[in-house]
């Protein structure tokens, strides 16, 4: 299966947010403006949450990450929103927003208990 251009540059992006921030941030924001769908669109803005963590804007992340989490809800892509979701609760203890952060843990394990 090959990748869509939105997911090939999302994959770029995140290999390179540890080794060259400017260059993931580029390939992010590029991913953002060619995403068409909700399921681009939540890889798109879950790379985008990633690059701006990496960048210790947390608040930004944290709104790319919820945007994330709505646009795969609306695809019906329940192990993408619960992977997101993780990315979020990383943030959210970032943030000292703990609590939030255990109740997205909570709907995380709703969803993947069953697959194993």
């Amino acid at each position: 299966m090959s990748l869509s251009k939105v997911e090939a540059l999302c994959e770029e992006a995140t290999l390179l947010v540890r080794s060259d921030l400017e260059a993931a941030s580029k390939l992010a924001a590029q991913a953002l403006g060619q995403s068409q769908g909700n399921r681009e669109r939540g890889q798109a803005s879950r790379c985008m949450g990633i690059v701006l963590w990496a960048k210790t804007r947390y608040e930004e992340a944290l709104g790319q990450f919820e945007i994330a989490i709505a646009c795969f809800s609306a695809a019906g892509d329940e192990m993408e929103e619960a992977r997101t979701r993780s990315n979020a609760m990383q943030t959210l203890i970032y943030l000292s927003r703990q609590e939030e952060a255990t109740e997205g843990a909570c709907q995380d394990t709703t969803v993947l208990e069953p697959r194993g």
